[in-house]
């Protein structure tokens, strides 16, 4: 027999699909990359318009979420494994929701600077000409970025669905084991249950003057063999 603990574990380990995580982990990685490469190529355009370096420091969070998803496939997918990869992609869901608010705002406004008046004018002369003619090419990037955002939000909310589903099922499994087994019980220790013989005192009858072989017990009627007459 195994405790409840122990039961939901391999309930979990039977339940979870190895495939699901294995197929988040390479999209978010490869998502991630993507990622990172239009954010550089944003900031060589214009390093202060329509920029905040969104790409570069959600993609920590971003990395941290797919290098979670591999170690959870190096745990055996372990049930608490399972659980920090939950709270990671609740925090990468977050991330790519920050990034997609950042991209959706710059499409909208290519000129927009972050920073303060007198750094954007003074970073201002860096860009060239053509480069400043480039920035509506910005918008293309940005776009491409926030496509990316959106994918890897749907990632992070399949692995969220993913364990909310398999903690129903397990959760139900082991309710399931715990009625059986309190229905077999009483099955297999009926001894615990039983309540002790009830002894009821026999009074002394003298048997010398009595002149048969057994005798009569008056509370349960058993007839007892009379050995003084032997």
């Amino acid at each position: 027999m195994y405790s409840p603990r122990t039961e939901k574990d391999l309930v979990w380990r039977e339940k979870f699909p190895i495939f699901v995580p294995v197929l988040l982990a390479v999209t978010q990685m490869l998502l991630t990359f993507i990622i990172i490469a239009l954010e550089i190529a944003s900031v060589i355009i214009s390093p202060v318009h329509a920029t905040i370096w969104a790409g570069f420091w959600c993609s920590l969070i971003f990395t941290l979420s797919w290098v979670s998803m591999f170690a959870l496939i190096c745990c055996h997918k372990s049930r608490s494994c399972a659980t920090y990869v939950l709270l990671v992609s609740v925090l990468c869901a977050i991330f790519a929701i920050i990034l997609i608010v950042f991209d959706s705002i710059f499409i909208n406004n290519i000129y927009k600077c972050y920073l303060s008046q007198s750094i954007c004018n003074s970073l201002n002369w860096a860009i060239s000409d053509q480069r400043f003619r480039d920035i509506f090419n910005k918008r293309s990037l940005l776009i491409g970025q926030l496509v990316c955002a959106i994918l890897m939000l749907i990632t992070a909310l399949v692995y969220i669905i993913l364990y909310l589903i398999i903690l129903a099922l397990v959760r139900s499994r082991s309710g399931r084991v715990v009625v059986e087994q309190h229905q077999i019980r009483p099955l297999q220790q009926p001894a615990q249950h039983r309540h002790p013989p009830r002894v009821i005192p026999i009074k002394n009858y003298d048997t010398r003057a009595l002149d048969t072989s057994e005798i009569e017990c008056p509370h349960c009627g058993t007839l007892i063999l009379n050995k003084r007459k032997y």
